[in-house]
């Protein structure tokens, strides 16, 4: 995989996980009258207050 492939892949893995989890999620969320975490989290804050860290890491609980 050349740097200019895995560049262009990381840029699309990080739209898809800024999406947060697709639209039917958040449609979900605003049937409920709750606004997605990332907006959330613009209204409560500073505009550029605040950097968001580990954004590809992945939980590991199976047990809900």
């Amino acid at each position: 995989m050349s740097f200019a492939t895995k560049i262009v892949d990381f840029f699309k893995r990080k739209d898809k996980i800024s999406a947060g989890g697709g639209e039917k999620a958040i449609q979900k969320q605003m049937q409920m009258g709750k606004l997605p975490a990332r907006e959330r989290i613009k209204i409560l804050l500073d505009t550029g207050s605040f950097q968001e860290t580990d954004l590809f890491v992945e939980h590991q609980a199976k047990d809900f």
